[in-house]
């Protein structure tokens, strides 16, 4: 789950920096977000994070008898 480091008001919208595994992110949002909706995208973004390690990693993959990762 992310945290939240700070949230604020600049002059195009509103940021919200968090960290979560290890790295800082800033959302930038047009208005500033309620919380079930910074629930929602801050969730929908470490799932994103997550999808890109495991593609990056292969971890989708299955071995097979042999101990080989099948391509």
């Amino acid at each position: 789950m992310a945290t939240i480091l700070s949230a604020s008001s600049v002059c195009d919208g509103y940021d919200v920096r968090i960290v979560t595994g290890g790295e800082t992110h800033t959302l930038h949002f047009l208005a500033e977000p309620t919380e079930a909706t910074l629930n929602e995208i801050t969730l929908g973004f470490e799932q994103r994070l997550l999808n890109a390690i495991v593609e990056q990693k292969g971890l989708d993959k299955e071995e097979n008898d042999n101990g080989i990762f099948d391509r």
